[in-house]
């Protein structure tokens, strides 16, 4: 997908995970497919928003096609759909599911940062 490109986003679940394992970032898994308006959307606006972008330094995105190799436990019945995963547990901490806009999406990132918080002082 070019968004994944043009922002610098993975394009491979593998390698992101591992960059998210090493770095301890929550990676950002955003499953897309083409064609779909809502993916569509989710990727030229709220994606490309400059505070989303700002805010996603701290996180490990990485896009991909509906159908591309990743775990299996991560498709989703529709498109688009943002998952938030714990890079050490490959634990869901969060999901979003549509063309959310920018404000939802970087409140689903502190959502994600708090679930993570909170599985880890429950371990």
């Amino acid at each position: 997908f070019e968004v994944a490109d043009n922002l610098g986003f993975y394009n491979d679940y593998d390698t992101a995970l591992a960059t998210a394992k090493k770095s301890d970032r929550i990676l950002v898994l955003i499953v897309l497919k083409d064609p779909c308006p809502y993916c569509d959307r989710l990727a030229n606006n709220t994606l490309s928003d400059t505070n989303v972008e700002k805010a996603l330094k701290d996180f490990v995105p990485v896009v991909v096609d509906i159908n591309d190799d990743y775990p299996k436990g991560f498709r989703p019945a529709m498109t688009p759909v943002t998952m938030f995963v714990n890079p050490q547990t490959e634990d869901l901490l969060w999901e979003s599911m549509g063309a959310v806009n920018a404000k939802t999406f970087q409140s689903d990132l502190k959502e994600a940062t708090l679930s993570r918080q909170e599985d880890e002082a429950a371990h």
